[in-house]
């Protein structure tokens, strides 16, 4: 968990305040400080006491005289090769009394060697500043976190959160003289006044973001403060890079997939837990393993498109939020192609129809009404909220007869189970009409479909519509599917005087698997070792892969699946007390994911 920082200057004191409430997390370290002030000219000089190291950080901040924001000259004469600085983009002064302003540069990846460093400001702004050579951060975009404020007539707040290991650079001015920072800052550097008769001053500190509790280091100063400002910026650890994985995509609804987190960096495998997450709900977490590798199982996914992150949590060495993402579809892993699956390749527009169904055709011998329409443009019909896309296709029979909305969708590449899903829906204005949802196989459509033979789901799930709710709920019909029939979808309303609206449709198919949990000794002894072997099976095949076991939420590990279908893994680390462990085969080209029931 992060924690806030904040940088104060308040009261007559001036006052600079840090709140620190996170864990202690080495990464970024200070190496050496050099100062130096104008005095009564505009431009500054420090030299740093021994070389600097290639591949470190240079940061500068620097306080002025001025109420126009200064664009100062920033050179240095690096032994190695000259740096370029960047201006962490904040800027405040104040107006009031004497003028000041303060600014923070940083130059990254810095080319080391005996190094000076000069500021040099326009005409009248007097210069003064601090130069840090820190190690550790990230030589690519090593700024985390900056802001800053002023006031005109005195008291100022100033707050950021840093990423933990980060190093936290605090410049300010007062119109009454500075004298410094107080605990637990680091007072690096402070001028009482540069002989401009009002007294203007300033100081620049530092902390690394450590644990603690709240702390006040105060800008000590004479006299009544009439106006104040402070910056502060904090720069960041490595990046670690996060790559992430799905062991089948699209994956198959109601079985399990499996996730890996592969984090690389430049200094070393990176170490730590992985949050993954399904849009902004949280799946779970997983600990890197040797290879900087994390995986996550899971079975619970909702059918179509997930959104899913795996973020990373930093160690000492990187910091925090290196995200992996992928869109994962649980639809599979055999593809089915239905054109115009969500009726949105003709515009409708405030609530009109169409009775132009693109890539579907419409047989129809009663008059029913039929066609496309825009519910998000007439939220009179559908509550849109519940609608894929912005069109939907609804029918209404007006007398006895058949009308179906169907299309051909051809020949199925394998054996196997396959998933009928689409939206079903009704008007908030008629009565609820009675969907008739049909998987047919036959070489022709014929009269009335009468060229058809329809299958018999070996499943259901279909949800009531309620009269007048306006909704739009999922159905869900599974079926065994013989390699190379020829399949038709029909959509059909089998009621009379009434209305039905279709959405989202999908066909996805792919052989189930079966996963069973064994454990080598149940119960066990804390701190001694427990094998867990988990048996995947499927019709027609050995199923191939990973299997993720889990404690809980909590990823234990992985093994792979061998020629037998069985995958182990071994542990001594588990805690005393009840567990809770699963393991969830993530699936292959043939064989959907499966989760075992779980084993305490």
């Amino acid at each position: 968990m992060k924690k806030l920082y904040s940088f104060i200057r308040a009261g007559l004191v001036g006052a600079v305040l840090l709140l620190a409430t996170r864990q202690a997390q080495a990464g970024t370290s200070l190496v050496k400080t050099a100062t130096a002030a104008s005095g009564t000219g505009d431009s500054a000089t420090a030299t740093f006491s021994s070389a600097t190291t290639a591949g470190n950080l240079l940061v500068v901040a620097i306080w002025y005289d001025t109420t126009v924001q200064p664009t100062p000259t920033i050179s240095d004469n690096s032994s190695g090769g000259a740096n370029t600085y960047t201006d962490v983009g904040e800027w405040h002064y104040s107006a009031n009394g004497g003028y000041n302003g303060s600014q923070i540069f940083y130059a990254k990846n810095i080319k080391g060697g005996n190094t000076t460093v000069t500021v040099t400001g326009p005409s009248g702004t007097h210069p003064s500043f601090c130069v840090y050579e820190i190690s550790g951060a990230d030589t690519t975009a090593p700024l985390d976190q900056h802001s800053s404020a002023d006031n005109e007539s005195g008291a100022v707040s100033v707050s950021i959160t840093p990423s933990a290991g980060a190093y936290v650079i605090a410049v300010g001015t007062a119109s009454s003289p500075a004298n410094g920072f107080s605990s637990p800052f680091t007072n690096d550097y402070h001028v009482v006044g540069q002989n401009l008769g009002g007294g203007e001053g300033g100081a620049c500190a530092h902390l690394l973001s450590t644990n603690g509790t709240s702390a006040t280091p105060f800008i000590t100063s004479a006299g009544t403060i009439n106006g104040s400002e402070a910056v502060i910026a904090s720069f960041k650890m490595y990046s670690a890079t996060n790559t992430l994985t799905s062991s089948q995509n699209p994956s198959l609804y109601g079985g399990a997939v499996t996730f890996a987190a592969a984090l690389t960096g430049g200094v070393g495998t990176p170490t730590g837990t992985v949050t993954f997450k399904n849009g902004t709900n949280i799946l779970g977490a997983g600990t890197l393993n040797a290879s900087g590798v994390a995986y996550f199982g899971t079975s619970t996914l909702a059918v179509g498109t997930n959104v899913i992150s795996a973020v990373y949590g930093g160690d000492g060495n990187y910091s925090a939020g290196a995200t992996g993402a992928l869109v994962q579809t649980n639809t599979g892993p055999v593809a089915v192609t239905i054109n115009n699956p969500s009726f949105e390749s003709q515009t409708v527009s405030d609530g009109t129809s169409t009775t132009t169904i693109i890539s579907w055709t419409v047989y129809n011998n009663n008059s029913a009404s039929y066609g496309i329409m825009n519910p998000i443009n007439n939220n009179t019909v559908i509550n849109n909220a519940t609608v894929d896309g912005n069109n939907v296709a609804y029918m209404q029979n007006a007398n006895p007869g058949t009308a179906i909305i169907y299309q051909d969708i051809g020949n199925v590449s394998q054996s196997g189970n396959y998933t009928l899903a689409l939206l079903v829906g009704n008007r908030k204005d008629l009565t609820t009409g009675t969907p008739a949802i049909t998987l047919a196989t036959g070489s022709s459509f014929g009269t009335g479909g009468s060229g058809l033979t329809p299958l018999t789901p070996k499943s259901t799930t279909t949800p009531a519509l309620v009269n007048d709710a306006g909704n739009m709920v999922q159905w869900t019909m599974s079926y065994s599917v013989s390699a190379s029939t020829h399949v038709w979808i029909e959509l059909a309303d089998s009621g009379i005087n009434n209305w039905v609206a279709f959405d989202n449709v999908q066909l996805y198919g792919g052989n189930p698997s079966t996963n069973t949990l064994t454990s080598s000794q149940n119960p066990s002894l804390a701190g001694g070792g427990v094998t867990f072997t988990a048996t995947v099976t499927g019709s027609g095949g050995t199923p191939t892969g990973t299997v993720v076991f889990m404690d809980g939420t909590n990823t234990l590990g992985n093994g792979t699946l061998n020629a037998s279908g069985l995958a182990n893994f071994s542990t001594a680390a588990l805690s005393l007390g009840a567990h809770s462990i699963t393991a969830l085969y993530g699936g292959d080209s043939t064989f959907g994911g499966s989760a075992s029931s779980t084993l305490s």
